[in-house]
């Protein structure tokens, strides 16, 4: 062979090793293509999710209402006469948490769906005047509040969303305050709040019509799945390095490396970020099915003690200043439910009738339990645990108080059901598909102890948000430079 035949023969093998095979070529160009489309966004959801985790939650807010010790639910419960007069019927349960509010409970659930009665209970709770608003705004701020700096809003928008409506809108020196005009609650506080947790929530979760809702979200979940796409195809893309010198090169090879190294938490962040949208929601309401249709109605012809006289039998050493009173039916008989202030609150239950101190067990929490549950719910349970702790109750993010039964579902429902032993108050059932979603959703935040949910700050987080950032970045350049060889 001469010496040009052995040239040539070299410049094939040469040629033969550069050449990229034709599917490695096309996966690239869709890749290209797919992350052209999902660049900006994905520079978004880096942003917008280090903004997240870096910004502590207490630097967006400019007044809050901390929980006032002083506050005595005993003095402020109304007469057992103005609230039998005043009553609808049937009535599950009534609740005083905050001064001057009664929530009349027909469906055991939050405050949002209850009828709210003024705390000695002449009737229905007025809505809140503007004049009411702005001197309510003023001792909150230590501002002078004009009638002119306060409106009433009956819509959504950025500034204002997924809470109750209508609510007022006070226009402070250094803040824009919201408040519900049943209760006077603050919802939104400073301007950097709104941008934080609206504007940046809102661009997050790609939810532009003014109500950053997660339910059902389709452009999220289009990008979703293009951008999990992309993943695939740039790691099926990863065969060979196909420049050869300069900054290109060093781009490449940090954007190949990147993308294996997060390969996995892409899958976790889409996967756990379209549970969230389309099956939370689902099996949040098939949780709440799992409470009987029917209930045994508060009987308040046979409430005959007060709280204030009940607590007044207690002897001095045992008495404590109660921060929620439950007025309800339990075991056949109503029963006033009360809780202390903090962490580990003092509790107490009362016969509201006989003004008897009621102590339950086992037989009394199965009682309870069956009142509670959808029967077939209830045929489920197969055994009972005490928790003490929250490291006891694993289906349940509650802090307290404790202890409390846990109750155990069967195949093919699973989950639990947890009921208070000193009180008797049954908390929300809970089926094995929710508790696994919100846990799940853990790895979305990259919180590996799969635990209460929290994103602020997490180290781990951190590195994982950067090692994104550099991966889109290392995209950006790729993609520069291809258009200027153009």
């Amino acid at each position: 062979m001469n010496g040009h035949q052995a040239q040539g023969a070299t410049g094939a093998a040469s040629a033969r090793v550069k050449k990229k095979p034709p599917l490695v070529m096309e996966l690239r160009k869709w890749h290209r293509w797919l992350t052209l489309a999902l660049l900006v966004q994905m520079a978004i959801w880096v942003i917008t999710a280090f903004s997240m985790t870096m910004i502590p939650r207490s630097a967006t807010i400019a007044y809050r209402f901390a929980p006032d010790a002083s506050f005595d639910a005993v003095a402020e419960w109304p007469e057992t006469e103005a609230l039998r007069l005043a009553a609808s019927e049937p009535v599950r349960a009534f609740t005083l948490t905050r001064p001057g509010l009664i929530a009349q409970l027909d469906i055991d659930r939050g405050l949002d769906e209850a009828e709210l009665w003024s705390a000695d209970a002449a009737g229905p709770v007025a809505p809140l005047t503007a004049e009411a608003i702005a001197a309510h705004a003023a001792a909150l701020t230590d501002e002078a509040i004009g009638l002119e700096a306060v409106s009433l809003k009956e819509r959504n928008s950025p500034e204002y969303q997924k809470l109750p409506l209508p609510a007022w809108r006070v226009e402070a020196d250094n803040a824009v305050l919201f408040f519900d005009e049943r209760t006077g609650v603050l919802h939104t506080q400073t301007p950097f709040w709104r941008l934080f947790e609206n504007w940046v929530t809102t661009i997050h979760v790609m939810d532009y019509t003014g109500n950053a809702q997660f339910r059902g979200n389709l452009l999220l979940t289009v990008f979703g799945l293009l951008f999990i796409t992309s993943a695939a195809i740039g790691i099926l893309a990863v065969r060979r390095v196909y420049i050869t010198k300069g900054m290109g090169l060093r781009s490449l090879r940090w954007h190949q490396a990147l993308g294996l190294v997060l390969a996995l938490q892409v899958v976790f962040w889409t996967t756990s970020g379209l549970g969230v949208v389309w099956l939370l929601h689902p099996l949040r309401d098939e949780a709440h099915a799992q409470y009987a249709d029917d209930f045994d109605p508060l009987a308040l012809d046979d409430v005959r003690m007060t709280p204030a006289q009940l607590m007044a039998s207690l002897p001095e050493d045992e008495r404590f200043t109660a921060a929620r009173i439950r007025l309800t039916q339990l075991l056949g008989q109503p029963v006033y439910q009360i809780t202390g202030h903090g962490r580990s609150p003092d509790q107490a239950l009362f016969n509201a009738s006989t003004g008897e101190a009621m102590t339950l067990g086992e037989a009394e929490r199965d009682q309870i339990a069956q009142a509670a549950l959808d029967p077939d719910v209830f045929a489920t349970i197969d055994r009972w645990e005490v928790a003490s702790s929250p490291a006891d109750l694993d289906f349940y993010f509650y802090t307290g108080p404790y202890p409390v039964w846990k109750g155990f579902f069967e195949e093919p429902l699973s989950g639990g059901v947890a009921i208070d032993q000193v009180t008797g108050y049954v908390h929300t059932p809970r089926t094995d598909r929710e508790i696994f979603l919100e846990r799940y959703y853990n790895v979305h935040v990259v919180n590996w102890r799969f635990g209460v949910v929290r994103y602020r700050q997490e180290p781990a987080l951190i590195i994982v948000i950067l090692l994104a950032a550099g991966l889109v970045g290392t995209g950006f350049v790729l993609h520069a430079r291809r258009w200027r060889r153009r």
